[in-house]
């Protein structure tokens, strides 16, 4: 006995011709409404948490503020110590998490081809946050700046709350 699942019409008519070519006996069933399959899995990353991939995630937050907000700012003492994480051997002054938090992953829904990159950055607070989010769901807090000190608003891509978590 043979049986097929088909996502057209038109595939489950070409599998029952080819068994009735065959000389296969074809029983016909009705097509449910609605097909819900429900699957959980999970995959272990180890490369995550390493030096290597924050410190990618930690250049990848500031040039996106250099694309964003030119080149010039990216270049203040205010990011030093961020653009000196690329060639540390260790991020003493930069922070560079992994970050999971269930609401921002329901809210923020993206296929495995999507990056992303929202930043935060508070002149009241002296403070700047980036979250980097790679191929659709690995994702990094990086603390940008402790000494922010622009006076001009940037356009805020996400609240605080978003960014740091509850």
């Amino acid at each position: 006995m043979r049986q097929g699942f088909f996502l057209t019409k038109q595939a489950g008519d070409k599998f029952a011709e080819r068994g009735r070519a065959k000389g296969a006996e074809v029983t016909a069933r009705e097509v449910p409404r609605e097909i819900v399959i429900e699957a959980e899995y999970k995959i272990t990353l180890p490369f995550v948490a390493s030096l290597e991939a924050r410190k990618v995630a930690a250049k990848i937050a500031l040039t996106a503020i250099a694309l964003q907000y030119g080149k010039d700012l990216a270049l203040t003492s205010q990011f030093d110590p961020l653009r000196n994480a690329s060639l540390a051997k260790a991020l003493k002054d930069t922070r560079v998490w992994f970050f999971a938090n269930e609401g921002f992953i329901g809210a923020h829904v993206r296929t495995a081809h999507q990056h992303s990159v929202m930043c935060y950055l508070s002149a009241g607070m002296r403070k700047g946050w980036s979250l980097v989010t790679l191929f659709g769901g690995i994702t990094y807090i990086v603390g940008v700046t402790t000494d922010y000190a622009e006076r001009f608003n940037p356009v805020v891509l996400a609240d605080e709350m978003t960014l740091i978590g509850h």
